[in-house]
């Protein structure tokens, strides 16, 4: 996860928008391809006001904690928003401050899967991409069935990681 980064995915929206027009097996399969393949932009507010630093970017200090807000439906259901570029994540505009992050697909699934050292999930029912857009909707088991193999890359991928440290 970046802060104060942002990522465009033109291929993803083009994606939406056709399984919007026409829902076939092809264009279900590329867009699930170019969804475990993109990064995506969620807003968060740091517990700490972000600084600029010697680039003159902002920057978070280490130790900072940071919220992740969720939408709700009209039922009331949780879900975590994600946007595919800066001008999707700017349509929103919650009454705080909220800073951009980048991240991974399977870093915004651990956000919808992972739970916490008692273990216990998150509340949130999926993920809705571009909620006030092209609002795609998926379910935390599509989340689940789609972050499958990205997971098992970034696992392994930390254990090399972790091998080469030592």
């Amino acid at each position: 996860m970046e802060f104060n980064k942002t990522c465009e995915n033109p291929m993803l929206i083009c994606g939406i928008e056709l399984i919007k027009e026409k829902d076939t097996p092809e264009r279900r399969e590329t867009l699930f391809k170019e969804l475990t393949e993109a990064s995506f932009i969620v807003g968060g507010f740091p517990d700490r006001e972000p600084v600029t630093g010697d680039d003159g970017e902002l920057h978070i200090t280490e130790g900072t904690n940071v919220r992740f807000p969720m939408l709700s439906n009209p039922q009331n259901q949780p879900f975590v928003v994600a946007f595919t570029d800066k001008y999707e994540f700017d349509k929103w505009q919650p009454k705080e401050k909220l800073y951009p992050f980048k991240i991974s697909f399977g870093e915004l699934a651990m956000t919808v899967l992972a739970k916490n050292s008692k273990g216990v999930g998150s509340p949130a029912l999926g993920i809705v991409i571009n909620p006030f857009g092209s609002d795609l909707v998926l379910p935390k088991e599509s989340v689940a069935k789609l972050a499958g193999p990205v997971l098992a890359k970034m696992q392994q991928e930390a254990r090399a990681k972790k091998e080469e440290q030592q």
